[in-house]
């Protein structure tokens, strides 16, 4: 796994039942921490805004390989928008969940300030 996720700018982090057991350096930089050691042994719900969590917990326990869309928190608290991808992934011979994090937080502010746009247009 490590040299596979060293190689992507995409976060990874692998979980079994919500509790972290491997992440990317791409996740720990991207969550603002200094070390992979930080987010290993903990929940995911740990660094996942209260709102996002119902998300996150139906996709958890459907096993459901679906994206979607939750808002995540840094190191320093602040929040920011991800899209996620999990799959089922066969790791140290056992299955767990490999979920590919990427950050959209400029996506959607792009797609507000198009919505902003849009909705002035039809006003005028």
């Amino acid at each position: 796994m490590r040299r596979f996720s060293a190689i992507t700018h995409e976060g990874l982090v692998f979980h079994e039942n919500g509790t972290v057991i491997d992440v990317n350096e791409a996740l720990v930089k991207m969550f603002g921490y200094s070390n992979r050691r930080d987010f290993i042994g903990t929940s995911l719900l740990d660094h996942i805004t209260p709102e996002s969590r119902t998300t996150m917990m139906h996709h958890v326990r459907s096993g459901s390989t679906d994206p979607y869309e939750l808002i995540v928190v840094r190191n320093d608290g602040s929040r920011f928008t991800v899209d996620v991808w999990p799959q089922t992934y066969a790791y140290q011979g056992r299955t767990v969940r490999v979920v590919s994090v990427h950050d959209i937080t400029e996506r959607k502010k792009s797609e507000e300030e198009l919505k902003k746009y849009r909705d002035h247009l039809e006003n005028w």
